[in-house]
């Protein structure tokens, strides 16, 4: 009987933790692209690569369909501002909780 529980307390313990999994790589995946941003617009590395810029805007934008700033010229350029910043952060804070609630 003890087995069976055991198995049982076991079983849902690997479920639980598989079903976690998705929300925590979300969550990660958004916070280093959020962090990305923040280096850019607070200048705190300046040998930032602009790919990785223009990578991590592309996915916030995708993700929370808000629209960086752009740098006009014959190609634009995403150039996030702290308002873009500020924006995503407050989307991730506000989508957070329902996010995690659809993932599992």
């Amino acid at each position: 009987m003890r087995v069976n529980i055991l198995m049982l307390f076991l079983t849902l313990l690997i479920v639980s933790c598989k079903t976690l999994a998705p929300n925590n790589k979300f969550e990660k995946t958004y916070l280093l692209h959020l962090r990305n941003i923040d280096k850019f617009v607070k200048i705190k590395d300046e040998e930032i690569n602009l790919d990785t810029i223009f990578h991590s805007v592309k996915y916030l934008e995708k993700i929370t369909n808000i629209k960086s700033s752009e740098f006009q010229s014959y190609d634009p350029f995403p150039c996030p501002t702290k308002k873009n910043y500020n924006q995503w952060r407050k989307w991730f804070k506000k989508n957070r909780q329902m996010i995690s609630q659809s993932t599992d």
